[in-house]
């Protein structure tokens, strides 16, 4: 299917993650971790209370139940799923206060200051939106919306209500270290003038569970309302946008390309919750992965989508997402953002959260000098200041 030429914003996650500055101001600690319970439907309501003031905030990680609850400032006061065995394991795994089967029923009457919104994406906006009446801060796991309106009316809401609103991951947004440097490198000039970008997701250099469709998550990755997979991999375009800045256009194609699929039935995830015992060890994927896919479904959204950009300023590049089912050749995997200038390239990936290569210095009060071949290297994972040497004297 042919989809015409829009305007798009920077990023939807932009406007909602700046509101969210002021929560991780030094107060709480970021927990960022392995182990958590996390499905399709499950969404748990949490307490958080500065220690110092005795105010209340939203702060969010991915689904990391396990350090939410060794949190000094923090507590699970409810938790809701459809399906009520998923809500016991949390509240034995993790300590939650109480448990719910229906959402609205869970705002009216738990006590609680902040809601993490983990559901299927065809959930997240009229779930957002009925916590942000009703004045509770959220956390609200990518995607934020599957079309702009949508996200524009979360972001008018979040104002409304004068609550924080955390879109997460925050990774490759202006908000990630790493990214913001970059950006401000390029607007230097350390690339010249912009000629043309790629970005063509591809896979893993080995057979594995990186390959193919997601193992299970009918609803959050197979059903129409879930946006596809260009959804799920939201960080390839606001890759782009954080880096480069504001898009005039968007042309793309789109499409399902292939159309049956078999997962791991749900009853399994009900079987793993039934067993498990430590709340270190209840990362449904560790184990889901290496499960028999015996439930047949239809893949009734786009997972295959090709993307042709109209930058500010003119420059043009192209984004494709979609699945491959066999691997790519040692050194060619994974697929990242490049973008190519007059004077310099910058590369993601290859070892490095990002590369510089380029004729010019680092630069000196916001301008380069020429004459110096200079590349530079951010190490992945992790926020360390570029540093700049000379290739040739």
């Amino acid at each position: 299917m042919l989809l015409s030429s829009s305007p798009f914003p920077s990023s939807p996650w932009y406007t909602v993650d700046q509101a969210a500055r002021r929560v991780s101001n030094g107060r709480l600690t970021y927990q960022y971790g392995g182990g958590y319970l996390h499905n399709g439907d499950g969404i748990s309501i949490t307490r958080f209370e500065d220690a110092h003031t005795g105010e209340n905030y939203a702060y969010g990680f991915d689904g990391q139940y396990n350090y939410l609850m060794r949190m000094q400032t923090a507590e699970i006061t409810a938790v809701c799923d459809l399906v009520r065995a998923r809500t016991e394991a949390c509240m034995r795994l993790f300590g939650a206060k109480s448990a719910y089967t229906d959402y609205c029923e869970m705002l009216e009457k738990a006590e609680l200051d902040a809601v993490f919104i983990l559901t299927a994406p065809g959930t997240h906006v009229p779930f957002t939106l009925k916590a942000l009446a009703m004045g509770k801060h959220v956390l609200l796991q990518k995607p934020m919306a599957t079309n702009m309106d949508d996200a524009r009316t979360i972001a008018a809401a979040v104002r409304v209500a004068g609550v924080k609103c955390i879109i997460e991951p925050s990774s490759n947004s202006p908000l990630d270290p790493d990214v913001a440097q970059l950006r401000q490198l390029v607007r230097a000039g350390v690339l010249g003038d912009i000629l043309w970008f790629s970005l063509g997701v591809t896979g893993p250099t080995t057979y594995g569970p990186a390959l193919g469709m997601n193992p299970y998550g009918q609803a959050a990755f197979y059903a129409e309302d879930s946006g596809g997979f260009l959804f799920d991999l939201p960080y390839a375009p606001a890759n782009i946008v954080s880096v480069l800045g504001g898009c005039q256009s968007v042309m793309a194609y789109a499409s399902i390309s292939v159309g049956e699929h078999h997962i791991v039935p749900e009853a399994e995830y009900d079987k793993f919750l039934a067993a498990a015992t430590d709340p270190d060890a209840a990362n449904y994927w560790d184990v889901v992965v290496d499960l028999p896919r015996t439930q047949r479904v239809r893949m009734e959204a786009v997972d295959n989508a090709y993307s042709l950009y109209e930058m500010d300023g003119g420059v043009v590049g192209a984004c494709h997402v979609g699945r491959i089912y066999h691997p790519v050749l040692p050194g060619s995997g994974g697929g990242s953002l490049q973008i190519f200038g007059t004077e310099g390239n910058l590369i993601f990936g290859a070892g490095y959260s990002a590369s510089i290569i380029s004729t010019l210095p680092r630069p000196v009060g916001g301008a380069c000098s020429r004459r110096r071949s200079v590349s530079t290297s951010i190490p992945a994972a992790s926020t360390t200041l570029v540093t700049w040497s000379s290739r040739h004297p």
